[in-house]
């Protein structure tokens, strides 16, 4: 199959040597009278094969599914032969070869997947690395004949000398342009990953080591802006030492330990930082699951040879169950510890003493059961079967309810920490809550059009959060009370058999087909604010420096925690809300949008005032800075001023289009506002006009903040920030702030006053020196980024975007230095405890 970037996905003819001779039997299998499902044939004596129609990979959703999982390396795979194609087409030229960040990729993927390839693209990678060092070498040896020349000809070789310290210079320069463009194509791949962080941490690394580079302001930027991905890094490490695939993994009750279970017929147990501690070996078969006893100190294991085991923390063989007649997938304690439970293929599950008596068969499904597991009281025990049902038992194993809403097998089932909600998923691809008592889903099932099966799923300790792994190798986290998206992790390779969180909810742990085991935790340095339904318009930060604010075309404004927290809804605007601002002693917020209506609320959610008076909607509010009086720009051509009884003061006239945006002085004694024809007027506090000059027309201006009581700064369609005199003339450069690609919609300056912020229709958001120096580029947003804000501290920059999500970054060190501790800090663990991490990429960095 040939993976559609951007279209459908097509059939194409492959070679057996491209399939592999040990898969040939498959392929004939497939050919065959019993399947059908791909044809054969011959092209130039040798042996072809096809997928019969277009519309078995449309869908044949098994195969959808495989497809996915495997998209990003099948992908490159596809470009791959191209370049193969033209390299041999054009008799081997060198120039053909795999070079800079496109042999920098197909290296990282002969590393991972090299068994993969055909014999024909691992030598063409090959003979590309070659053709690397074989220029390497000639450089060198270039350099060493300049230095030699030195001892003869001194004018001569201090020119030669020049001229091989810039031939120099730039082959530095060029590798950490490849190691940055490698990194940014890695974050466009699986941006939570810590793949692009290394690569950068390299970057990095090569330009604070060339004293020639280390003052290129513009190849810096470059650098910290793939270092960008300190912000969004989530993987944290890999536990690497199975020899199959791993089925199952768990924290220990004390958070410290890590059990895994897997197909190479053992367990292991890990340090949390990722040090293998000991192995569990002696089953017969695959170890499909691995549990902790409450206190511990004590591990089961369930495995294919239809044996359950005890092991101590030290690996020794306390106890075997000759448990079931077919295969155990699932065992669990009760949280008293005095049980064990075990659920079989033989369609039974059963209860046990710790001492092998059995207790209770739990007797009723009509299918293998796959996931058997105990309410936190204790007295309730749910099951989930082949049979396309969950069952609730009582302690003594009696059924107690039987939930019949999935349409496929359901492979998992966990109780929320309270005990008041069941999850279950499963093939049919769908997660159902259920509230216990009644029976009845949560909220609607969610089955995401584009999903896969769901192997696995577990609530966080606190209950809020649940996490379902699928067999298309991801990883969703959702809001346990209704579903909503929080995060999808990717990573794995292969299908994700597991995941769980810490005891303490900051970290989780998923196992997968491809043999590893990854490790993932929230990062600090980003916080995310899901949960409008629409575009993200505004945002404010209150002075008091402990709620967010934010402003969305669903008609809401949602007040937050620093968090990430949704503390409050409000809703009464009848249209989108474009505009919110805070009062400077945060006792207050306005509101406005698309009516003509502004709202002004407190804190607590409660509505106290409509401001009323505008004949068009309300584009953007700003208080005084003593917070007594709100100003409004409005598509009616018209700045208002309102007094928080709300009381019209003031109507400012004398634009002709719309006017976008208004902000007061400092001192409160002057305000700005800039319209859609791109023109700048000043007016004093009592609504008298002071000047106007054209500011960004004929392009439409739409944002204007005070820099001091003397200068004003705008931001326009035409992806310019302009540094004005209240006169009028001109302070900035035209060279100045440049960097966006699209028009300007958010502007702000942290306290000092040293920094600006800028957010564009490129989805990026750019930092700069008050000069005009790019500082670097974040980068996240997936569409338009509306509203930039600084919290009073200058040490967070809250953005809002129309991918529907706002933005806490964490600015306060903001340099090359502090970034890379910050990733080298965040890769320790890793770094230190897994054979195969790159030990010197953080070598000489503080942490």
């Amino acid at each position: 199959v040939r993976p559609g970037e951007g279209t459908e996905d097509t059939r194409r003819v492959a070679t057996r040597g491209e399939v592999g001779e040990d898969n040939w039997n498959l392929v004939s299998y497939l050919a065959g009278y019993q399947a059908r499902l791909v044809v054969t044939g011959r092209r130039e004596e040798e042996d072809t094969v096809e997928v019969v129609h277009e519309a078995l990979i449309r869908e044949w959703r098994t195969l959808g599914g495989w497809i996915d999982a495997n998209r990003e390396f099948r992908t490159w795979q596809e470009r791959l032969k191209v370049t193969l194609r033209e390299w041999k087409k054009n008799n081997n030229d060198l120039g053909g070869l795999l070079r800079g960040v496109r042999l920098s990729v197909a290296e990282d993927w002969l590393r991972k997947r090299g068994g993969e390839m055909t014999e024909e693209e691992r030598n063409f990678i090959q003979v590309s690395f070659k053709e690397r060092d074989r220029d390497k070498k000639e450089r060198e040896r270039r350099r060493q004949l300049t230095i030699i020349g030195l001892s003869g000809f001194s004018f001569i070789a201090l020119s030669l000398a020049g001229i091989a310290g810039w031939q120099w210079q730039n082959s530095i320069k060029s590798e950490i342009q490849a190691l940055s463009a490698s990194s940014k194509a890695l974050f466009t791949s699986n941006r939570y990953s810590f793949d692009p962080l290394i690569a950068a941490l390299r970057a990095g690394k090569k330009l604070k080591n060339s004293i020639w580079l280390i003052n290129d302001d513009k190849l810096k930027v470059e650098v910290m802006e793939a270092l960008n991905a300190t912000y969004w890094v989530r993987e944290s490490n890999r536990l690497e030492n199975h020899k199959d695939a791993v089925e199952q993994v768990r924290y220990s009750p004390d958070g410290k330990t890590i059990a895994t279970a897997s197909f190479d017929k053992t367990a292991k147990l890990w340090s949390t930082d990722g040090k293998e501690l000991v192995t569990l070996a002696g089953h017969k078969r695959d170890v499909v699951d691995v549990s902790f006893s409450p206190d511990g100190q004590t591990i089961a294991t369930a495995s294919r040879d239809k044996t359950v085991r005890l092991w101590n923390k030290q690996g020794e063989l306390l106890k075997t169950f000759n448990a079931h007649e077919k295969v155990v997938w699932s065992v669990s304690f009760s949280p008293d510890g005095q049980t064990i439970a075990t659920a079989s293929a033989d369609q039974i599950a059963k209860l046990w003493t710790l001492d092998g008596v059995l207790l209770k068969d739990l007797k009723g499904h009509r299918g293998a059961i796959y996931s058997i597991s105990f309410s936190p009281d204790g007295e309730t025990i749910a099951t989930a079967s082949q049979d396309k049902t969950v069952k609730l038992w009582d302690a003594q194993g009696n059924l107690l309810d039987t939930f019949t809403r999935h349409t496929d097998q359901v492979i998992s089932v966990s109780f929320s920490p309270d005990g008041q909600t069941i999850a279950s998923g499963g093939k049919d691809k769908t997660l159902i809550l259920w509230n216990r008592k009644t029976q009845k889903p949560v909220f609607p099932p969610v089955n995401d059009k584009d999903s896969v099966a769901i192997t696995y799923l577990s609530f966080s300790p606190d209950g809020q959060t649940i996490a379902t792994a699928y067999q298309n190798g991801k990883v969703q986290l959702r809001r346990s009370r209704d579903g909503l998206l929080l995060t999808t992790l990717e990573g794995h390779r292969d299908g994700v058999n597991s995941v769980n969180f810490s005891p303490d909810g900051k970290t989780l742990v998923s196992a997968g087909n491809d043999k590893k085991v990854k490790i993932w935790r929230s990062n600090d340095l980003l916080t995310h604010f899901v949960g409008h339904k629409n575009v993200v318009s505004d945002i404010d930060i209150s002075p008091k420096n402990n709620i967010l604010v934010t402003a969305s075309q669903d008609k809401t404004v949602k007040l937050w925690n620093l968090q990430g927290q949704e503390l409050q809804t409000l809703q009464g605007h009848d249209g989108e809300v474009w505009s919110v601002s805070i009062s400077s002693d945060s006792k207050k917020i306005a509101s406005s949008g698309y009516g003509k209506t502004i709202k002004l609320w407190n804190l607590q959610g409660q509505e106290l005032k409509n401001l009323t008076g505008h004949n068009d909607s309300v584009a953007n509010l700003a208080f005084s800075p003593d917070g007594e009086i709100i100003a409004s720009s409005s598509r009616d051509h018209t700045v208002k001023l309102w007094n928080l009884q709300g009381q019209e003061l003031q109507t400012l006239t004398g634009h002709k289009d719309a006017v976008m945006d208004v902000s007061f002085s400092p001192d409160g004694h002057k305000i700005a506002s800039v319209d859609q024809d791109g023109y700048l007027k000043l007016w004093n506090s009592d609504g008298n006009p002071l000047d106007s000059w054209e500011a960004h027309n004929p392009f439409s201006a739409y944002s204007i903040r005070f820099i001091s009581n003397s200068q004003v700064i705008t931001a326009g369609e035409d992806k310019t920030v302009k540094l004005w005199n209240l006169d009028g003339s001109l302070l900035s450069s035209p060279l100045d702030f440049k960097g966006h690609t699209a028009g300007i919609w958010g502007m702000d300056f942290n306290p000092d006053r040293e920094i600006i912020a800028t957010g564009s229709d490129d989805s990026t958001i750019r930092v700069w020196k008050l000069n005009g120096t790019l500082i670097t580029a974040l980068i996240g947003h997936n569409q338009p980024v509306n509203s930039v804000r600084f919290s009073p501290d200058g040490k967070m920059l809250a953005t809002a975007s129309s991918d529907q999500t706002a933005l806490l970054w964490n600015v306060e060190n903001l340099t090359l230095d502090g970034l890379m501790k910050r990733g080298c800090s965040w890769l320790s663990d890793y770094l230190k405890n897994n054979p195969n991490a790159p030990k010197d990429v953080c070598n000489d960095i503080k942490k």
